[in-house]
């Protein structure tokens, strides 16, 4: 009965240091890499404030660049309705599943069609994003024809205008020096004839039906504020400044896979202890 007490014993002990290992791994993982040590982003304050922004007048004149290398005014896209997203080209995760997302649900949109009833802009909100990679965002994305003549990926001129234009529409991003990433939220914003904002998608969960009534209603001019509770946060890939291109970050995932570990060592353990206990007290 001792042996089996000191066994009980070593196996939480055992299990106690790999729940320690998986915090130390977590919390503290950028400080190893000799960086800020920890961030305390806190996903709230990007939230956009859809009542204090609904129905802002975004300003016509802001100067963009497209794909082709054309320039033109934010101001030309309007008379329709204009389905404006905010991205940024280096990003090796978040941001192209959503502009390839919406390229999916536009494509089972029958009741609205590109040109005819709507616009759509991607606009970088990363002032390190090139022409080149712009291109590559975009050639990843294979628009069909009749889509790519209505879908412009753009950059601005002049990076102030970005500021101008994320700050009309309530958009707010976060580069995080601890964890190397861009925290913003992944959100689809509809924008009526008039240049003015009238809904906000969040990207989770989009339907065509979804996307049919904002264009439509957007069409109107008709305000409505989102019925998604919820804010979806791209957590994008980190910035690797030694190969000088964005990767996982692998700190963040180590942390979750060691805490993952230790947790099902902490529910085995126990589990193997209260077995034999209650072998102790049947014998």
């Amino acid at each position: 009965m001792e042996t089996q007490n000191v066994a009980s014993t070593r196996i939480t002990v055992f299990s106690v240091a790999i729940a320690l290992l998986a915090v130390l791994a977590t919390s503290p993982a950028n400080a190893g890499y000799g960086r800020v040590a920890e961030s305390l982003m806190d996903g709230n304050a990007l939230k956009i404030a859809e009542k204090e922004h609904l129905g802002n007048k975004l300003d016509g004149d802001i100067q963009l660049v497209d794909q082709d290398g054309n320039k033109f005014k934010l101001g030309e896209l309007f008379g329709k309705p204009l389905i404006l997203i905010l991205s940024y080209y280096k990003c090796d995760g978040v941001c192209g599943t959503v502009n390839s997302d919406l390229k999916g649900v536009l494509e089972k949109a029958k009741r609205v069609q590109p040109g005819a009833d709507y616009r759509v802009l991607t606009v970088s909100f990363d002032k390190f994003d090139t022409a080149d990679s712009l291109s590559t965002f975009r050639g990843d994305l294979s628009l069909p024809s009749q889509m790519a003549k209505e879908w412009k990926h753009s950059l601005a001129i002049n990076f102030d205008d970005v500021r101008k234009l994320t700050k009309s529409v309530g958009f707010r991003y976060f580069w995080s020096q601890a964890d190397r990433t861009f925290f913003h939220p992944n959100v689809y914003i509809f924008i009526s004839p008039d240049g003015r904002v009238v809904r906000y998608l969040y990207a989770s969960g989009v339907g065509a039906h979804d996307i049919e009534v904002a264009v439509l209603e957007a069409a109107e001019g008709k305000i409505s504020p989102s019925q998604l509770g919820n804010l979806v946060l791209s957590y994008c890939y980190s910035y690797n400044y030694k190969e000088g291109k964005y990767t996982i970050s692998i700190p963040v995932f180590v942390g979750i896979g060691s805490l993952a570990i230790g947790g099902v060592s902490i529910l085995v353990s126990s589990i193997i202890y209260k077995r034999r206990r209650n072998k102790q007290e049947v014998s």
